[in-house]
């Protein structure tokens, strides 16, 4: 089977005006999630022209992928629903915005996948898509953070 993987990095950062968290990957291929969260999270996406997903959210999306009860069906339906979306790289620009993502966000309530995840929002000034609650914390650095519910 051959799956259509999600456009890769060529060395330029691509252009996107939003970004996906995990929260929101997970609900995507959740088959218990409620239909009417999911139908709401793809008409929200329709709202964004260039949809892109943190590097370490593919991560951790294809790590999640392996313990799934079928494999090649979730990878399956995580590229029916990412399709052609460019997978957003680190770059040396996101190291910066990084930095400022963790000195604005007290140390205690770190997550580290989230910080890079808000700090490629910041490089890109794209707005992080997530049903995480958990993301609010860095909108006091500049991330702009669109909420859906997923439950």
């Amino acid at each position: 089977m051959t799956l259509q993987e999600p456009t890769s990095f060529d060395g330029e950062s691509p252009s996107v005006d939003a970004l996906l968290d995990n929260s929101i990957i997970s609900a995507l291929l959740d088959t218990g999630i409620d239909s009417a969260a999911q139908d709401n999270i793809i008409e929200t996406m329709r709202f964004y022209k260039n949809i892109g997903i943190p590097v370490v959210a593919y991560a951790e999306a294809l790590y999640g992928i392996e313990f799934s009860s079928n494999v090649v069906a979730t990878h399956a339906e995580l590229h029916k629903h990412i399709g052609e979306m460019s997978i957003v790289p680190i770059t040396e620009n996101t190291v910066r915005s990084y930095l400022e993502a963790r000195q604005a966000v007290p140390r205690e309530k770190k997550r580290l996948n989230d910080t890079w995840i808000a700090a490629s929002a910041l490089e890109h000034n794209a707005t992080i898509l997530t049903g995480d609650a958990d993301f609010e914390k860095f909108a006091r650095c500049g991330v702009s953070i669109h909420r859906i519910p997923t439950n």
